[in-house]
């Protein structure tokens, strides 16, 4: 049925369906969840032990820096 009679729920309906059934963009959805799953975490991981490396090197260098006993 074509027209102005057509109820919106029909044609919501039917545009589910062109959705579910469209398959444009699987890869690039399958890539964007890789990178959510691997690189996010990788990039705060390696902050974080780059901060941790760096608090060390502090320390040390504070240490070797003091007065022999």
């Amino acid at each position: 049925m074509q027209g102005p009679g057509r109820s919106v729920v029909i044609i919501a309906v039917e545009v589910m369906r062109k959705l579910l059934h469209n398959e444009d963009g699987g890869t690039t959805l399958e890539w964007a969840l890789l990178l959510v799953v691997i690189a996010l975490p990788s990039y705060y991981l390696i902050q974080t032990a780059l901060a941790v490396l760096l608090a060390h090197y502090r320390m040390m260098t504070t240490i070797n820096a003091l007065p022999f006993p």
